[in-house]
């Protein structure tokens, strides 16, 4: 006996004004079954009209009809195109932190790293402290780094990785400068550095202030973790990034000169350390300019020295301050108190025996 077939939905055709509400009514009575796996079905029942994925189109129960094959395609294409946002991972953050799970925080970067671009060069900065959670793990790294003799990265974020990624890069770097048989290009460097970084979404935390000159002129870019870069005059990362930016945006000239601009970055470096607790300790600056040698000056400032404890404790005459002074000679003293002199038995003087007259 031959086994029937699966009764057909009875619609051939479905108008693109149809609801989705008769979807759901057909799909209630049985006279419609969906597979919850394939797209078609979460394309269904969405809160959506049918005119978002075709005028028309027929719908057979029978799966391995070519009808469906093609309403099958058709719908994927068209589901890639819809517009709105996902909010699956919030969902499950708000169902985990509703069973005692702790939601995700917000890792602080630490450090103030800043850039700056003068007439002739750039000069780049960074504050000196290496953190690890509230404990200061080094008051004297240093977080300007070489790619190469014309290109220096100022780094923020995990330090071994900010280490090893800019390691790699000026590896690189040269690599595809002997290749080419030119100066590496500061934008090559900046490019390298956020393809890398994008391709692991973030997970490495190395926050980039890439400077330098090349052929093509004077060059200024940030990279972040996640990729995204950005091309500035005056430039700020780190946790003490908002302190630093509101000292250039309040101080910053478009035709600063050398000095100027090593004096501005490092106010800005130092409103990052007096305002911001991951950031700390000295002020390293690096000055890259036109066929002139590359500058790293190592502790340009130490606004936090460290002063030496005091042993002795006898101050000098005239440590204490005072408001007015007044010299009484002897002859006035007389006029208050009676002098007299004690002799001992050997008739030398002892002293003096002061009495206050009445």
């Amino acid at each position: 006996m031959p086994q029937a077939k699966t009764p057909s939905c009875g619609l051939e055709c479905l108008a693109a004004k149809a609801s989705t509400n008769r979807l759901r009514e057909l799909r209630h009575s049985k006279q419609l079954t969906l597979d919850f796996t394939s797209p078609i079905s979460l394309l269904l029942t969405s809160a959506t009209s049918l005119r978002q994925v075709s005028p028309f189109f027929c719908l057979q129960s029978d799966y391995s009809t070519p009808a469906f094959c093609s309403l099958l395609r058709l719908c994927t294409l068209r589901v890639a195109k819809m517009p709105g946002f996902d909010f699956s991972n919030y969902n499950r953050n708000a169902a985990l932190h509703a069973r005692g799970v702790p939601l995700p925080k917000a890792t602080s970067t630490g450090t103030t790293i800043v850039g700056c671009i003068y007439d002739n060069g750039v000069v780049i900065a960074a504050d000196t402290r290496a953190t690890s959670g509230p404990i200061v793990a080094d008051k004297n790294c240093e977080k300007l780094h070489y790619i190469a003799p014309k290109i220096w990265c100022a780094g923020a974020g995990t330090a071994a990785d900010t280490e090893f990624t800019t390691a790699l890069i000026s590896s690189n770097v040269e690599l595809h400068s002997l290749s080419t048989g030119r100066d590496p290009r500061v934008i090559t460097c900046m490019t390298m550095l956020k393809q890398h970084l994008f391709r692991y979404q973030g997970h490495i935390g190395a926050y980039l202030v890439v400077a330098g000159v090349d052929p093509t002129g004077v060059g200024l870019y940030t990279v972040h973790a996640h990729g995204s870069t950005d091309k500035l005059p005056y430039v700020t990362m780190g946790s003490g990034s908002l302190a630093a930016m509101s000292v250039f945006e309040s101080m910053w000239q478009p035709d600063l000169d050398k000095e100027g601009a090593i004096a501005l970055c490092s106010e800005a470096i130092k409103a990052g350390i007096f305002n911001d607790l991951g950031s700390g300790s000295n002020v390293d600056v690096c000055v890259i300019e036109k066929d002139k040698p590359t500058q790293l000056l190592r502790n340009y400032e130490r606004p936090n020295e460290r002063g030496q404890k005091e042993r002795n404790y006898r101050f000098p005459r005239g440590t204490t301050a005072w408001l007015n002074q007044k010299v009484i000679s002897k002859e006035d003293m007389k006029k208050l108190v009676t002098i007299e002199t004690m002799s001992g038995d050997d008739n030398l003087t002892v002293g003096e025996k002061m009495e206050v007259d009445a």
